[in-house]
């Protein structure tokens, strides 16, 4: 069914899928009343509103990224780039298959997302990892013409213009399958575990800068238990009252 497509598969929010719902429900009474169906296939299903507001977050282990990489090292180190640039950049899917060579910097050491591909529809600048460069050296990506994209057929750059579905199904049916993954460790998982990772290591601003989240509350969403200490500047603090 298409809304455990968006909400299962794709791991968006309770809130995309209650958009999906409404234009589906939209689109049925429409079609009804003007005779195109003799019943409403929405019927019955309801939103999941609040009882799903909060997004289920599968972190991978160190040990299952450190299986992951090696597997795509050996059997696509194309995926392997995808995955570093989802990992590391946190660029989304459907915004990957969209990136064009021209829009990589090694002099500057970025990846510029234009407002025409990218979820909030803003441009933005993000910083592209040496580990993620190196690898497209070795991949000799910039080999190729700069109107080429990034991921095209066999997930190497070309002409064409590809649907993220073929990074999810990949991950589901070769790499997933393969190491015995449990399916709750999706491709979209890696952007997950990037910015969790990342948040152990810089600070809240420097990750919300590189994830484009509109808020740090957005970013805090991600911030570990285990990191979520009391402020040292605070502890000893002693106000005039």
């Amino acid at each position: 069914m298409l809304l455990d497509e968006v909400y299962i598969t794709r791991d968006n929010t309770a809130f995309t899928r209650d958009n999906y719902l409404g234009f589906l429900k939209s689109f049925s009474t429409f079609c009804l009343n003007h005779n195109y169906l003799t019943q409403n296939p929405t019927a019955g299903i309801s939103s999941l509103g609040r009882k799903g507001k909060k997004k289920l977050r599968n972190i991978l282990p160190p040990e299952t990224l450190a299986k992951v990489s090696d597997y795509l090292k050996s059997h696509n180190p194309y995926m392997l780039l995808a995955s570093y640039i989802l990992y590391y950049c946190f660029i989304r899917p459907a915004e990957m298959v969209g990136l064009r060579l021209n829009d990589i910097s090694l002099k500057k050491q970025t990846i510029f997302v234009s407002d025409n591909i990218s979820k909030n529809r803003k441009d933005g600048t993000i910083t592209l990892p040496s580990k993620v460069i190196h690898l497209m050296l070795d991949l000799h990506i910039f080999n190729n013409p700069g109107e080429y994209y990034l991921f095209s057929d066999g997930f190497r750059p070309g002409k064409t213009k590809r649907s993220e579905k073929m990074f999810r199904d990949w991950w589901a049916h070769h790499l997933r399958k393969d190491l015995k993954l449990s399916a709750q460790y999706k491709f979209y998982s890696l952007k997950d575990t990037g910015i969790t990772n990342m948040l152990r290591h810089y600070d809240v601003l420097s990750v919300r800068d590189q994830a484009r989240h509109s808020s740090i509350l957005m970013t805090d969403i991600y911030t570990p238990h285990d990191i979520q200490e009391a402020n040292d500047l605070i502890k000893n603090y002693q106000g005039d009252f």
